[in-house]
């Protein structure tokens, strides 16, 4: 029992850190798809102006 009270905070720990990085994955893919949208607005608005 004792030996499980000494382990719990660093499970919890590595629990913060796995959650943590995955978020950071989650947030910077979100950010790669942004940038692909305003790219995609800056050629339609290139596109339309050479027309």
């Amino acid at each position: 029992m004792r030996s499980l009270l000494v382990l719990a905070p660093f499970f919890v720990f590595l629990l913060h850190v796995y959650y943590g990085s995955l978020r950071v994955y989650v947030f910077n893919q979100r950010k790669k798809s942004l940038v692909k949208k305003t790219d995609k607005m800056k050629c339609m608005k290139e596109w339309r102006k050479s027309e």
